[in-house]
């Protein structure tokens, strides 16, 4: 399997060797569309957008290479914007702009193959099986194109056609026509069916939706949010004050803290104590009040991760779940920064953070907003409705 690794444009190619060395069924040219304007996002290069770490581009290249011999970029941007990735980029060949059908229409024009495969920049969890399903749909139908179904919900940008259609689109575009719909049905393309679930094609049009991602990705049934920050910041001075303003609002929370020192909340020769040293290999302590549970570590040389801890919670009684630390771990957080600290940002670095709380006015990107640290009560409300959309179901 490749190794991904985002550089800057002055740095060299990443390497995306394909993941498999099994023959293709049928040579097939792709075109990654990403000259959309993406109002919703702030009109950034929806290509770019990072999500996990990589951008939304790295994540297609990945999907698409064991599928397909050739790989085009379709982009009205300038083309050293995408210098790492090693694709031909092509710009719209009409004038205007003219959507998604212009940039098949330049793929066309240039694919080295008789297939050509097109999809949307900002659909970073296609399936394996993508090509392989559309081929065998226009084989089985006799059909000159065949585009993605998933249940009732049709995805006409997600298309497998032959290049020789090129001269019918040309006309369609000339003559005016702009839906992508439009001209499936009037070539008479085929919808394959793909019984995998919807969120393998879910688009990233909006804020909301990474969000969705990211929960999928993390498989939790609540929203998990870090808090990360230089030490000595405050973060747990905010968590405390958040807490009970949470609560407020009807949320349960639960929380989990990153220690870096050796950890002892049993008390020496107390019951639980005694059983431990034992070689108990877990004591749950229980009273009237609350109940405790003491595990040790199969491997205590480690530090523990999230996906081992967030299960020993019950997450069937709360709502949301509030995390210290654990900086490196691949979940939406929250940085506390304080400029008077002298401490540099850490959202330039880590693309899993969508909010800043800073005591201070700050120069933030366009979809990372600034949470006032004064205003306690504000950044419960935007945790609120950040919750919401997390237990909004994908589209």
């Amino acid at each position: 399997m490749s190794v991904l690794t985002w550089v800057l444009p002055s740095g060299p190619v990443i390497d995306f060797s394909p993941m498999t060395s099994q023959p293709l069924p049928a040579p097939v040219s792709a075109v990654i569309l990403a000259g959309g304007e993406a109002r919703r996002l702030g009109g950034q290069d929806k290509a770019l957008i990072p999500f996990q770490g990589r951008p939304l581009l790295a994540h297609l290249v990945e999907r698409l290479r064991p599928q397909v011999a050739e790989l085009l970029l379709s982009s009205n941007r300038p083309a050293v914007n995408y210098a790492p990735f090693g694709l031909p980029v092509l710009p719209d060949t009409l004038p205007g702009s003219l959507g998604p059908l212009a940039g098949l229409l330049a793929g066309m024009q240039v694919a080295r193959h008789p297939l050509i495969l097109s999809t949307p920049c900002d659909t970073p969890r296609l399936p394996a099986n993508l090509v392989g399903r559309l081929l065998a749909e226009m084989a089985a139908t006799g059909a000159p194109a065949a585009a993605v179904q998933v249940g009732g919900k049709r995805h006409p940008v997600l298309l497998l056609a032959r290049r020789a259609l090129a001269g019918d689109l040309e006309e369609f575009l000339h003559n005016g026509g702009r839906a992508v719909q439009a001209w499936l049905g009037r070539v008479g393309a085929a919808w394959a069916p793909f019984p995998e679930s919807a969120h393998a094609f879910i688009n990233v049009n909006d804020q909301h939706a990474l969000t969705q991602l990211e929960r999928l990705e993390l498989e939790s049934p609540v929203p998990v949010v870090g808090f990360v920050a230089w030490s000595g910041t405050g973060k747990t001075t905010l968590l405390e004050q958040l807490v009970p303003e949470l609560r407020a609002l009807g949320v349960r929370v639960a929380a989990i803290k990153h220690a870096h020192h050796q950890l002892t909340l049993d008390t020496p020769g107390k019951d639980s104590w005694r059983l431990r040293q034992a070689g108990a290999q877990e004591v749950l302590v229980a009273s009237a009040e609350r109940f405790g549970l003491f595990s040790e570590r199969a491997a205590p040389g480690e530090e523990p991760s999230l996906a081992e801890l967030l299960p020993r919670l019950d997450l069937g009684h709360c709502d949301l779940v509030l995390v210290e630390g654990f900086k490196h771990e691949p979940i939406p957080k929250i940085e506390l920064h304080r400029p008077a600290l002298g401490k540099p940002p850490l959202y330039p670095d880590d693309p899993r953070i969508f909010a800043v709380a800073s005591d201070l006015p700050l120069e933030l990107p366009q979809l990372i907003p600034r949470l006032d640290l004064g205003n306690i009560p504000g950044i419960a409300r935007f945790l609120y409705g950040w919750c919401r959309d997390w237990a909004v179901p994908p589209n």
